[in-house]
């Protein structure tokens, strides 16, 4: 029996949006426990531009 995914919760709507068109493009989702890993790989593979920015947003909100 296969394991489920993580489910990760991702701290806005530009980062969800970027993973949602990855999994859409890849047909696959990101088998990552943490958002900092999601979005990293996301960045890597150029659906997110503006990554230190959507961090300081992010921090900011803390």
């Amino acid at each position: 029996m296969k394991g489920k995914p993580f489910l990760v919760r991702l701290p806005n709507p530009e980062i969800r949006e970027a993973y949602q068109r990855y999994c859409s493009d890849h047909l696959r989702s990101l088998d990552a426990q943490s958002s900092v890993l999601i979005m990293r790989e996301l960045k890597i593979q150029g659906y997110l531009n503006n990554l230190s920015s959507i961090n300081q947003k992010t921090l900011q909100k803390r």
